[in-house]
């Protein structure tokens, strides 16, 4: 379904929202093919791209605000179906959002924040994002924020690199039950730059054991840059010790439970008791 500032021309190059507001959903049972897209591309324009069950195929590449430096907003929604595309590159202008709560991204390589001087956002609460080669963030001068869960799957073929103007988020969340893999896996290697961040956020975790959790395996190792902050760590019931570390090529969390109140006391009473029937025995 399209809606406003969308057309396809005879190369079958597909624009979204260059000028104008314009969108484009593609919903369960339909399929929409192209060569490039193109989002967002001059001053003023507004692109969006809903994937709502169906499948959607660029064969070349993806563009978010083409190579304009002033540009305006596009947004790549996905909740279900697929969106396959070639490399994905921007923002070199305005503000880039991709959304991915289900279904899957497939790229050849994604190059986000690598030039320009825009603002972008992955944003994953579930589904998959897996790019044949590289995933590369805020490599440029471009501010980028990449946030996703362990209830969502990210993948590089080759490697996962954090830019110097990135930062990434992990929201762990659920048990024990719900940390079956890495967060992040690239095939060859990671590395981050000076003046990256990381932040690893525990509100939402609620496991009653203690969990090694995998957030990022490598099949190499470059530079670490990043100082892995700690957000909404309830210490009367974890500890995480000095936080996240570097096991080989991968980053690892080991989050402890803390015995409740109760529990401790009750310990404490048998150590006690224990040591006084010893004295007793002696």
């Amino acid at each position: 379904m399209q809606d406003g500032d969308v057309y396809q021309d005879g190369s079958n190059a597909t624009y979204i929202g260059s000028t104008y507001t314009g969108s484009l959903t593609v919903n369960a049972g339909s399929e929409y093919t192209g060569t490039t897209l193109s989002m967002g591309r001059n001053n003023g324009g507004h692109g969006t791209l809903n994937v709502a069950g169906g499948t959607v195929i660029f064969s070349a590449s993806l563009s978010v605000y083409g190579n304009y430096p002033e540009a305006g907003y596009a947004e790549i929604n996905i909740t279900s179906g697929s969106l396959v595309v070639g490399e994905v590159s921007g923002p070199a202008g305005g503000i880039a959002v991709i959304n991915i709560s289900g279904g899957a991204m497939t790229t050849s390589a994604l190059y986000f924040g690598s030039f320009g001087d825009g603002q972008g956002t992955v944003s994953m609460t579930g589904g998959s994002l897996y790019s044949t080669s590289s995933i590369q963030l805020g490599t440029g001068s471009t501010g980028i924020n990449f946030i996703t869960t362990n209830k969502a799957s990210v993948q590089s073929g080759w490697n996962f690199w954090v830019g110097s103007s990135a930062k990434v988020t992990f929201n762990l969340e659920g048990d024990q039950n719900d940390f079956t893999g890495p967060l992040v896996k690239a095939g060859s290697y990671y590395s981050s730059d000076a003046g990256a961040q990381g932040e690893i956020n525990l509100s939402n975790y609620n496991a009653t054991e203690t969990v090694t959790i995998t957030l990022i395996e490598a099949g190499g190792f470059s530079r670490e840059s990043i100082s892995w902050v700690i957000t909404g760590l309830d210490q009367s019931r974890y500890s995480v010790g000095e936080g996240a570390y570097w096991d080989g090529s991968n980053l690892l969390l080991t989050v402890s439970t803390v015995p409740e109140p109760a529990s401790a006391a009750a310990l404490a009473g048998l150590l006690a008791l224990a040591l006084a029937v010893r004295r007793t025995k002696a």
